[in-house]
C-alpha cells in the first residue's frame, strides 16, 4: 500500500474518536531498522516517525542525540534512510 497518506490516516483516527500510536525510530540505528518499521506497523502503529540522523542534533534530547551518533557511526550518511523511503510499508511514516 505505497503512499499511505499520513494526514488522512491521522484525521480518520481522530474522527473515529481514537488516539494514534506514532512511535519514533532513528533511521539507520541498527542494520535491521527497516524491519523495526514493519514490526511497529504489525503491532498497531498508526504512523511511524523516522528520524534522520545528523551530526549536530542539539534540539533533541540525549536519547535521540545518542541514537543519531550511533547511526552515523554505523553508516555515515543518510542514504540508507532515503533508500528505505522507497519501500512499501503498511502504515504511513515520515521524517
Amino acid at each position: 500500500m505505497k503512499g499511505v497518506p499520513l494526514e488522512a490516516t491521522l484525521r480518520a483516527r481522530r474522527d473515529e474518536g481514537r488516539k494514534s500510536l506514532v512511535p519514533y525510530v532513528t533511521g539507520g540505528l541498527r542494520e535491521d531498522w527497516p524491519q523495526l518499521l514493519l514490526a511497529m506497523a504489525d503491532r498497531g502503529a498508526d504512523a511511524i516517525e523516522v528520524g534522520l540522523p545528523f551530526s549536530d542534533p542539539m534540539m533533541d534530547g540525549p536519547t535521540i542525540q545518542e541514537a543519531s551518533r550511533l547511526a552515523l557511526e554505523r553508516v555515515p550518511t543518510q542514504a540508507p534512510c532515503w533508500r528505505t523511503a522507497r519501500l512499501d510499508y503498511p502504515c504511513p511514516w515520515w521524517s
